[in-house]
């Protein structure tokens, strides 16, 4: 039986967390103590550092349109429905972003944008 967390290869999926997790099955975050790092393991931070900064612009365009969401300044854990008002941030830039095309992020990146209607599809 083929489940989502594990690659055609046997391999396993992972999500790169934030430091303050620890290495887990499915849980990755950069090796510490970077006097001893292996070349192996300062290739693994760096690599995955750039792909957090990839991750951190998408963050960034939606506290941007969306600025009430910084809960920090505004928002009230458990008096709000922050996980239902990010989602919908979140689509409606992404949909800006299909609908107007090449940006900043799609520029630096290299990558295509799809069409509204394929990313709606999806």
């Amino acid at each position: 039986m083929q489940t989502f967390l594990v690659n055609s290869d046997g391999t396993w999926f992972a999500v790169y967390g934030d430091p303050g997790y620890s290495n887990q099955k499915f849980i990755k975050v950069g090796y510490k103590n970077h006097a001893v790092l292996s070349q192996v393991q300062k290739d693994f931070n760096s690599q995955m550092s750039a792909l957090r900064v990839s991750v951190e612009y998408g963050f960034g365009k939606i506290i941007q349109q969306f600025a009430f969401l910084d809960f920090h300044k505004t928002q009230r854990m458990y008096l709000s429905p922050l996980k239902e008002m990010y989602h919908v941030a979140a689509l409606l830039v992404n949909c800006q972003s299909c609908i107007r095309g090449r940006n900043q992020v799609s520029d630096i990146f290299g990558s295509e944008i799809p069409t509204i209607e394929e990313y709606l599809m999806n």
